[in-house]
């Protein structure tokens, strides 16, 4: 079988840092179906994928930065701009917000957002992942997209912003997160070089999984630790049906 490094899936869980193992007949599966998946560190063999994903249209290259935990405490903001939506909010699915991303080393941004509502990924992509990751037998994957426009501030090319945004129920409750590297129907990315092109919106795609017997993402919450906008303290931004 001939390796293709252009498609291959990769699915990382960072809310659980616990280690696990895949048994050696477990590894051979994923490398026939041809999917590449890390989950909590440990990477799966890639190949070619069952079925026909489009060619990738070449773009700028950019550097992944991850976004750092601390990365208000670095900041000597002392207020947010008057045209931010303030914290706490919920606004409607499909309407515009505008929050303040912190990059660390004070550096700060104003982006408007958009998140749409979280659908379930068609059944080709579910079987596909539940058969190279059995921790997704028994569960539904969703997608969810967000809508990000930089208004001012820093650049934003490179920032990792996947760990921002989380599918919440109805109730508020947080669904599992997990990020899919190089699969054309939901890929996780950093941000691209043109988010920092003024008036440019750009659409992330992100992905989450839950009991198929159990919750069902209703929306999508923004939270950034130690910001104004903080899930902890109950000041994200969540975007839910109305």
């Amino acid at each position: 079988m001939s390796v293709d490094n252009q498609n291959h899936v990769s699915a990382r869980w960072p809310e659980r840092p616990q280690n696990r193992r895949f048994h050696p007949w477990q590894w051979l599966i994923a490398f026939l179906l041809g999917c590449a998946v890390t989950l909590a560190g440990i990477t799966v063999s890639n190949g070619r994928l069952p079925f026909p994903v489009p060619t990738p249209t070449p773009t700028p290259t950019v550097t992944p930065l991850p976004l750092p935990d601390d990365a208000w405490a670095t900041s000597t903001s002392t207020a947010l701009p008057v045209s931010v939506t303030p914290p706490g909010t919920t606004l409607a699915l499909g309407s515009p917000g505008q929050v303040e991303i912190a990059l660390g080393d004070n550096l700060l941004a104003l982006a408007s957002v958009v998140a749409e509502a979280p659908s379930l990924a068609p059944e080709s992509d579910q079987n596909v992942l539940r058969a190279a990751v059995p921790e997704l037998t028994g569960m539904s994957v969703y997608y969810y997209h967000v809508r990000v426009t930089k208004v001012s501030g820093t650049l934003l090319a490179g920032a990792e912003l996947a760990p921002l945004f989380d599918a919440v129920t109805g109730d508020g409750h947080v669904v599992q997160r997990f990020t899919i590297v190089d699969w054309k129907k939901c890929e996780s990315v950093p941000a691209p070089a043109d988010i920092d092109t003024p008036a440019t919106e750009v659409t992330f795609c992100f992905a989450a999984a839950t009991p198929t017997d159990g919750l069902i993402p209703a929306g999508v919450r923004f939270s950034q630790k130690g910001g104004p906008y903080d899930a902890s303290r109950g000041t994200a931004v969540t975007w839910m049906p109305q």
